[in-house]
């Protein structure tokens, strides 16, 4: 009896393994096609025809539904323990990051992106997606993101969205810089969304940043020479 139930449990154990690393491949395998295709429609969402097709009513809910699930999964598998940008899971996210700069770059996807449900739950997912993206990946996925942030920040009062102390803490961390060769598009892209979002603050973001922004550091970038700069 022992020994069939022994028996049992390895063969259980055996399954469960062999379940796993099915899951596994089916995982990679639809990290690829999404990668893939993701990287298509990023290239593709560069022409205007494409991002008013996009953006028809019915096909930008669906999408922005899909992104934000994916998203959603993406940070509840990772949170701060990130692939590297050279796995699919990574590039997938960039891509859809990619899609999304895009489509904010037009004012109908901005008024999307900005006043409806869904639109504005997609960027509370990429605001989320910032705080967690870790230093190492910051060339990456962080300056598509926040090229997202900006533009939907610069229209219909997107800029209300993104009253985060969390978020203007992780700005004030990634716009810390030692000499000028720490100076990249990620910085860059941090400096014009902060920028964007002291235009026109209100009291709330008038506390935030006052706490949470360490001027020195801002001020630093004043040292460096134009030439140094665009070295």
């Amino acid at each position: 009896m022992e020994n069939e139930s022994l028996a049992t449990i390895n063969k259980l154990q055996f399954q469960i393994a062999e379940l796993k690393m099915q899951l596994k491949q089916q995982s990679t395998f639809c990290s690829n096609i999404g990668s893939t295709f993701g990287y298509y429609l990023w290239k593709a969402t560069q022409m205007p025809a494409i991002v008013d097709m996009v953006l028809q009513k019915d096909k930008i809910t669906k999408m922005a539904k899909l992104f934000t699930g994916i998203l959603s999964s993406f940070v509840e598998t990772y949170n701060n323990q990130m692939p590297p940008i050279n796995t699919c899971e990574t590039k997938f996210i960039l891509n859809i990051l990619g899609i999304v700069a895009n489509l904010t770059t037009s004012k109908s996807g901005c008024h999307f992106f900005t006043q409806i449900n869904d639109g504005i739950n997609l960027v509370n997912h990429i605001v989320t997606l910032v705080l967690c993206t870790p230093y190492s990946l910051k060339h990456n996925l962080k300056k598509i993101a926040y090229a997202v942030l900006y533009n939907v920040s610069i229209q219909c009062n997107g800029h209300l969205l993104m009253e985060n102390n969390k978020l203007i803490k992780t700005l004030d961390n990634d716009l810390k810089v030692t000499t000028y060769k720490d100076i990249d598009d990620t910085l860059l892209f941090s400096l014009k969304l902060l920028h964007s979002l002291t235009k026109n603050m209100n009291k709330s973001m008038c506390t935030i940043v006052r706490n949470e922004i360490n001027l020195q550091e801002i001020l630093k970038l004043t040292r460096y020479t134009e030439t140094e700069l665009t070295a």
